[in-house]
């Protein structure tokens, strides 16, 4: 655990992502007959720097014979499942520390995909896939370097893919 400026003069940062907390994704199936289906709140790595939860919509016609049952919003880009991000912020406030790296995480942390599936009349039941430890993500973007790991950087809302120096 270390104060950003530490952990900058100690490390190389291969990769990084803001973090975008309580994100949520949202479309109107209902022809203003009811409220949007949307994904429940996640603290979503933008991986592609654009700045949004992105989501995909699947509105069932394939599946259903052409009629509009069952809809899915799934979001792209993985969501922080646990700890959640403000949980990650509270410990590392705890312990003076901005920077948690995977070393100072033991228990690890953890993503997937998050998704909401649901008809046109009430909120939608949450879909999750693909729980993963965050690790994964590292070697998914750093596949040939068995010295990166991953940190968060809980000042800038940031997940960092680095490099001790040498």
């Amino acid at each position: 655990m270390q104060t950003r400026a530490d952990f900058n003069s100690q490390n190389t940062v291969l990769f990084h992502a803001r973090i975008l907390a309580d994100s949520v994704a949202k479309r109107d199936f209902s022809a203003g007959w009811g409220a949007p289906l949307q994904t429940p709140a996640a603290d979503v790595i933008d991986l592609n720097g654009n700045g949004q939860a992105d989501a995909v919509v699947d509105d069932g016609k394939e599946r259903n014979g052409g009629r509009e049952e069952q809809h899915t919003i799934a979001l792209q880009e993985p969501a922080l499942f646990a700890p959640r991000f403000s949980a990650l912020k509270s410990y590392a406030a705890g312990k003076g520390a901005e920077v948690l790296t995977q070393d100072d995480l033991p228990n690890g942390v953890f993503v997937g995909d998050l998704g909401v599936r649901g008809g046109e009349e009430g909120p939608g039941t949450p879909v999750t896939s693909s729980i993963r430890p965050l690790q994964v993500l590292v070697a998914a973007n750093e596949p040939y370097d068995p010295a990166a790991k991953f940190a968060i950087d809980t000042a800038s809302g940031e997940f960092l893919i680095y490099k001790p120096n040498a």
